[in-house]
């Protein structure tokens, strides 16, 4: 076989990633030590078929034959994960990419990259995280049910003490607030959206949210503006996923919102079919080189702040994940003293009505 480039020998031995190059009929013709211990062969891989039953079950990749299979002969590219939970688990991103010339198909590149013990180390430590914070519910509700019961008036006791109380009280409700965000991310992680879509009318959504927030419109009165597109007031989606989208963000414009300023929550049909979920206020704003990191787990801007609003710094983190699995993303745009606006963006597969 003749190497284009004289220094790809060199290379690929050296790539943590698996390459296998094949000709037309499947055959390999170039595997890195990489490609040949993700397929688990011991042998020289080179001039094996990598389509047929034989190779498939050696290699423990179910389904790989056939991607191969797919890419020479109808040109279908491929790029996703392979998993195998039949004896040990392995998980394998993996990429067939199918190479033409002149209308025809000369071969393939697959490239493979073994995910497994990555997916490992994050199952443990979602599996920690989780089981640490049903761990945290029952102190905490010990904590604070006392709290309360020695700060109520069948206890005479100083002021000073009855106000301890109520910062042990409030202390409470932000280490419940914590483990009930972190339970969320765990179980979102875990099991991702955990359930069908349904039919989800967006307008009695909000409302639902708005209502949940009402504690603290009493505490800093706001103006809330909801505008709904006709063609978006009914989505076939995740409920659970668009409902701790939107409280997250509703709570957080909120929180953040001057005194008599206006929160203003929109969702409208875009380009390609593209559900647009926007939240916007009216506060101070956020100054771009905090931007880049807004939505890491517990980064704060303000930290001072956040603390005093009760936030847990995950609230975030929560969106960015949900519109993950829903295939979409989030995007902010703001400057210091005019506010910021959060943008959800949502696939036409993640929440049209089924015709």
């Amino acid at each position: 076989m003749s190497v284009p480039f004289p220094i790809l020998p060199v290379l690929l031995p050296e790539l943590h990633e698996g390459v296998v190059t094949l000709d037309r009929n499947g055959e390999i013709l170039l595997c890195n030590d990489s490609g040949a211990r993700i397929l688990r062969t011991d042998e020289e891989a080179e001039g094996k078929g990598l389509i047929g039953w034989e190779f498939s079950e050696a290699s423990r990749l179910p389904g790989l034959s056939s991607l191969v299979e797919e890419a020479l002969f109808d040109r279908e590219e491929f790029r996703g994960e392979i998993t195998n939970d039949k004896g040990s688990v392995r998980r394998v991103r993996v990429a067939v990419l199918p190479i033409a010339k002149k209308g025809k198909t000369t071969g393939a590149v697959v490239l493979l990259l073994d995910r497994t013990e990555v997916w490992r180390l994050e199952r443990i430590r979602q599996d920690f995280v989780a089981n640490v914070s049903h761990e945290l519910r029952t102190p905490i509700a010990a904590i604070r049910g006392w709290s309360e019961t020695l700060a109520s008036d069948a206890f005479d006791i100083p002021d000073f003490v009855r106000t301890q109380l109520g910062t042990i009280q409030r202390h409470s409700d932000r280490l419940t607030a914590l483990v009930n965000d972190l339970l969320v991310l765990a179980k979102a992680e875990s099991v991702g959206l955990d359930g069908q879509f349904e039919r989800v009318s967006i307008r009695e959504l909000i409302d639902e949210v708005i209502r949940g927030q009402a504690e603290k419109l009493r505490k800093k009165p706001l103006t809330i503006e909801v505008s709904v597109e006709d063609q978006v007031a009914e989505v076939w989606s995740a409920p659970r996923a668009l409902e701790y989208i939107l409280r997250n963000l509703v709570e957080n414009a909120i929180k953040y919102s001057h005194k008599d300023g206006r929160v203003t929550v929109k969702v409208q049909k875009k380009k390609k079919g593209r559900l647009h979920l926007v939240v916007r206020d009216e506060g101070a704003g956020i100054s771009k080189e905090h931007l880049p990191r807004l939505f890491e787990r517990f980064y704060r801007v303000d930290a001072g702040r956040s603390r005093q609003e009760g936030g847990t710094g995950l609230g975030l983190a929560i969106v960015k994940h949900f519109a993950s699995a829903l295939g979409g993303d989030v995007r902010v745009s703001s400057e210091e003293g005019s506010g910021a606006e959060f943008v959800v963006r949502i696939p036409r597969e993640s929440w049209q009505l089924p015709s």
